[in-house]
Order: structure tokens, then C-alpha cells, then sequence
């Protein structure tokens, strides 16, 4: 944007209040009749293996007709307002709930949804109370700094380097009003899901003495492309795109700061006004065949909420510290919380502060 990716979001939460193919399985049955043979898949852009699509469109006979989009907040308006064609879309899981609440979400039926099986709880995603199903993970990741080794030191492991003014000019976040304020909880060694007024304002206070030595707040391919090309010296980014980045340029290092950081998981859900709501879950189902998720993941650079995906990815994947963070890491972060609406009024007003400054 300048957009104000994720400021929608955040006012959602406050009104609201393989062992190869065979290890998976496949819905054979043809869809009814008043179901037609495609499917809309709304998406982050860049964010699917593109092959998979017509491999389903194969196996299935059903079109995947792919959008791609960059802010979030545009297809959580048209979700609400009914005015979208989406049968299956992906959102971040801290939404989730307050879809469900909204009645947005249509059911899912775990029967059409075998693959599930290789879906294993983990302590960074979120579940809905009671037996509930109205989303399936997707991927999942960190959030962390890269830098550029010809000007950064190795030993630099804080958060506190995007700060640093020797960098200033050389030096970008990401355009994502959630993951900006969380960098600014960590550095001052606050809870990224902190209700405090006085511990916000201290974010506040942290992130526009920040400002000035940013270049911008960025998407995620631009962040990517400027550190790519040398232009930037530190930028806050994905751990996924960080492992592609560094792909591009080997002078390129991702780490995750000492202070902590936040775990993100993204869903997959189904529309409750879907008209292809079967095609959706026979998708999901696809999606998560090991060895097709384990192919989507390497592709990607993100971790799969599929034990037996991981097991097929390739072995420097599954060594990987940045794809897969040990233990001692993952003890530091933290996943967002739903947050009271005085605190996300105040959140808001700093997001729209910061990007005032543009």
C-alpha cells in the first residue's frame, strides 16, 4: 500500500470482537452436477508451486484460476461484503476466529479432507474451541532480520540493528502493521501481544525515532529484490523469503533477533458463500498429499504443518535453521492473541502515524 496492509485486518479484530503420492489421498468421485469444473484460489502472490495447479486441473479436472493479491485487508472487505467470486483463500491464522465469528467461514467436512491426517498439532497454531473446522494451515514461519554481510558484522543478532544509524538510508520494514509493531515489543523486551498503554506508547516512541532511518515500508518482493540487488544493508523479512533472497545473493544473512520474535501460520478457508466449496476441500486435500506439500514448502522456503511433507523435503531443507529454528529459538517467540479493543485503538493510531511520515 502506502498500504496500510494489515490496518484493516486489525480493525476486523477489534469490531468483530512422502513417501511420494501414494502416502496420500485422492477424491476420486466426480463432483455433483450443479458443481462446476473450476476453482477460485485467492493467494499471496508467489506464495504456490504454479506446476500444482494444473496437476489438480489433471488429476481432478478442475481449473484452479489463481488471484493473486498483496494486501490482505482487500479480500477480508470483499469476504465480508459478499461480493467475491473466492471459493478458497488463504489469511493468516490470527483472523481466523474472528472470521468464524463474523460467520464468513463455510464448514468443512473432514471426510472430504483425508490428508489430514498428516496435519499435526503444534503450539503456534490456532485452534477454534470444540471440534469446530473451518480452516486447514497452510505454511508457517518466523519473522527476522537479513542483512548484507559486506556491511553488517555476523555478530549482529539484535533487532537493535535496524535501528542502528550507520545504516540509515540502507534500511526498510516490511509494510505490515502487526509484524512492525511486534519488532518494536521485542527490542524493548515487551510481549508482542503487550495491552499496556505505557508499554505502547514506549513502542511508539521506538518505532518513529526509527523512522527517519528507514528507506520505506515495503512488500515483501520489494523487500526481497532491494536486499537482493545490495541497495539495502537490513531489512525485517520472512524467514521463507529470506532463504530465497539468499539463493540470489550468498553475501545475504538471516537470523532471528535474541529479543524474540513472532511465529506467523497462514490457513487455508472456504468462503461461506463459496459456490465451489467441494472443490475447495478436494484442493485442500491435494495440497496436503506429502509429497505435494513437501515439493510446495521446498519451493516456497516455509515450513508445512505436515509431519510427513517434512520427511520428504530435501535433507538441507530439513537441516535448515532458518526454515526449521531449533528449540532454544522457538522458546523465544511468541504467536499474536486476540487483543482488547482499548489496545488495538492504540495500535491503530500508531500504525497510522508511522505511515503518515511517508
Amino acid at each position: 500500500m502506502p498500504s496500510f496492509r494489515l490496518l484493516f485486518r486489525m480493525l476486523v479484530l477489534l469490531l468483530l470482537t512422502l513417501a511420494g503420492c501414494s502416502e496420500g489421498e485422492s477424491n476420486s468421485e466426480k463432483l455433483p452436477q450443479e458443481e462446476s469444473n473450476v476453482l477460485h484460489f485467492y493467494n499471496w502472490e508467489e506464495y504456490v508451486l504454479p506446476e500444482l495447479l494444473q496437476e489438480f486441473e489433471e488429476r481432478e479436472g478442475i481449473k484452479v484460476i489463481l488471484h493473486s493479491y498483496l494486501d490482505e485487508d482487500d479480500i477480508l472487505a470483499a469476504l465480508q461484503s459478499g461480493l467475491t467470486n473466492a471459493d478458497l483463500v488463504v489469511v493468516s491464522d490470527n483472523i481466523v476466529e474472528e472470521l468464524y465469528r463474523g460467520r464468513l467461514l463455510h464448514p468443512l467436512n473432514r471426510e472430504r479432507i483425508p490428508n489430514l491426517r498428516f496435519v499435526a498439532p503444534h503450539p503456534f497454531y490456532y485452534r477454534l474451541p470444540g471440534d469446530v473446522l473451518v480452516t486447514v494451515p497452510y505454511l508457517m514461519g518466523t519473522v527476522g532480520v537479513l542483512v548484507n554481510r559486506n556491511h553488517v558484522p555476523d555478530s549482529a543478532d539484535s533487532w537493535q540493528v535496524l535501528w542502528d544509524h550507520q545504516y540509515s538510508g540502507r534500511m526498510a520494514m516490511l509494510d505490515n502493521s502487526l509484524d512492525v509493531l511486534d519488532a518494536g515489543c521485542n527490542v524493548l523486551g515487551y510481549s508482542i501481544n503487550t495491552e499496556s498503554p505505557r508499554e505502547l506508547e514506549h513502542v511508539r516512541e521506538k518505532l518513529m525515532a526509527q523512522r527517519s532511518l528507514l528507506t520505506g515500508y515495503f512488500d515483501t518482493v520489494t523487500l526481497m529484490d532491494q536486499m537482493v540487488e545490495g541497495r539495502l544493508y537490513a531489512a525485517q523479512m520472512y524467514n521463507g523469503d529470506a532463504v530465497v533472497a539468499m539463493q540470489d545473493n550468498p553475501d545475504l544473512r538471516f537470523f532471528i533477533p535474541r529479543e524474540g520474535t513472532s511465529v506467523w501460520v497462514d490457513c487455508l478457508v472456504v468462503p461461506l458463500r463459496a459456490a465451489h466449496a467441494e472443490a475447495a476441500m478436494r484442493f485442500i486435500n491435494f495440497l496436503h498429499e506429502p509429497e505435494v506439500m513437501a515439493r510446495n514448502a521446498a519451493y516456497l522456503g516455509y515450513q508445512p504443518v505436515n509431519t510427513a511433507a517434512i520427511e520428504l523435503m530435501p535433507l538441507e531443507l530439513q537441516n535448515s535453521p532458518i526454515l526449521f529454528p531449533p528449540r532454544s529459538v522457538m522458546q523465544r517467540c511468541e504467536s499474536f492473541q486476540p487483543i482488547k479493543a482499548e489496545a488495538m485503538h492504540q495500535r491503530l493510531s500508531i500504525w497510522a502515524q508511522l505511515r503518515s511520515s511517508d
